[in-house]
């Protein structure tokens, strides 16, 4: 199963009554999201996550980083 970002973006917010205002990841939008390391493949990922606490790579607000992703 490969990992669909609109899952967890443009799907939400249209169920909110939002699509267009949230739920997206471009340029401009005010994003909430972290990044996360993983040694998982992308089908592997997802209940990686749910299972085992994720080292939280970086932390973007509003649209603004406030832990920038480490490599």
């Amino acid at each position: 199963m490969l990992f669909r970002s609109d899952l967890v973006t443009r799907n939400p917010a249209a169920a909110l009554g939002r699509r267009g205002k949230i739920g997206e990841l471009k340029p401009r939008a005010h994003a909430d999201f972290i990044t996360v390391r993983t040694d998982a493949s992308p089908a592997e990922a997802l209940e990686q996550l749910v299972h085992t606490p994720p080292e939280i790579t970086g932390v973007m607000i509003a649209g603004e980083w406030a832990k920038v992703p480490s490599a």
